[in-house]
Formats: C-alpha cells, sequence, structure tokens
C-alpha cells in the first residue's frame, strides 16, 4: 500500500450498479414439488442461483426460489411446495436476484456504470488489518469519498491506481461504506478485489 498515490481525492473510481434484466415466462407450472419455467429467451442462469418470479396471479409463486437444476438455456426447475396452484397465471417475470453464496456472481454480469467519483486511499493501519484478519474480513482497501447514499454492498468499483506507474485496473467488490467523521461530508468505502 505504501507505493499508492494518497492524498486528498486524487484517485477516480467508476461506480456500477448489475441490473440483470427482467425476462417473460411462458410457461411456469408444477409436478409435484418440482416447479419449471420456461423463458421466452435464454436466461444465463446457473444451479444454486436465487431468482425472483413476480406477475402471477397465484401470489405463492411470486417469491425468491434457488436454483435445483438448469436442463436448457430457457428452462430451470425450483422446489415448491406439492400443493402450490399450476400452472401459474398472469404476466409472470423473473430476474436473477444472486449467485448460490447471496452474491452477484458470474451469470449475472450486467453491470452498468453509474458515475465516476474522486477517492482518497486509506492505508489500513496496523489494529485494522489484525481486525480484519481476526474476523477473517477480505477487505484489502479502503478509500475516503465524499458521501453518496447510493452506494452499497450490491455495487462494484473499478479503479486505475494513479500509482505506481504501470499499475493495472482492479475491480473491487464494496465490503462496507463507514461514516467519517460526523458522517455529513464523507465516507470510507471498504472493498476487496475480485479475483482474476
Amino acid at each position: 500500500m505504501a507505493s499508492m498515490a494518497i492524498g486528498s481525492l486524487r484517485e477516480r473510481l467508476v461506480v456500477q450498479r448489475n441490473d440483470p434484466p427482467t425476462l417473460s415466462v411462458s410457461s411456469l407450472t408444477r409436478s409435484g414439488t418440482t416447479a419449471t419455467a420456461t423463458t421466452a429467451v435464454p436466461h444465463g442462469y446457473l444451479v444454486g442461483d436465487y431468482v425472483t418470479i413476480a406477475g402471477s396471479t397465484v401470489v405463492a409463486w411470486n417469491a425468491k426460489w434457488k436454483l435445483v437444476t438448469v436442463p436448457s438455456t430457457t428452462t430451470f426447475t425450483f422446489t415448491v411446495a406439492s400443493s402450490l396452484t399450476t400452472p401459474a397465471t398472469g404476466t409472470v417475470t423473473v430476474v436473477y436476484t444472486s449467485n448460490a453464496q447471496g452474491g452477484i456472481g458470474t451469470n449475472g454480469d450486467n453491470w452498468r456504470t453509474l458515475d465516476s467519483i474522486s477517492a482518497e486511499v486509506i492505508p489500513l493501519g496496523v489494529m485494522e488489518r489484525l481486525q480484519i484478519q481476526a474476523v477473517q474480513s477480505a477487505v484489502q482497501f479502503k478509500f475516503r469519498v465524499r458521501v453518496r447514499n447510493d452506494l452499497t454492498p450490491k455495487m462494484r468499483l473499478l479503479w486505475m491506481p494513479s500509482a505506481p506507474a504501470g499499475a493495472v485496473r482492479k475491480t473491487l467488490v464494496i465490503a462496507g461504506v463507514i461514516p467519517c467523521g460526523d458522517g455529513r461530508q464523507f465516507s470510507y468505502v471498504e472493498c476487496a478485489e475480485v479475483a482474476a
């Protein structure tokens, strides 16, 4: 960290949000406790992903579900109660919610740039490093930025370090946003680098 430029908001961070598309569901049926959904276009989902179904007139279908199988590019299955009315009716849609770990996975790569913001790299102190190790946190970088109420851990940051010369761009996940001082002007953004 010592070789990185530290100073008054000299770094540029590109803020991105994942915006998975809402897909139309052409068929949603149940056989026993297995629900099968068919989308109008390829969905890109993986086994273990979570998706959210909406728009069914049978309210119990409208929920977050974990995918059990993905038999084709336009079908997926999940487990439901054997009493759920079949088929689902209404204008049914599905949207990718998260991967099996609760984060945004590679199949949810619909990142859209929101803004570019100024930031200051804050070196992690010895005590912070020890605390991070104690809780097995993945925090590697800390930035001071002007307060933004829209920054959340569901977003990511793209950062091209200003030093050293020849540094490569880093893709960072946001681990937390913490008030700096009284929290009215600045916040700390704690981040971890996404493995290449």
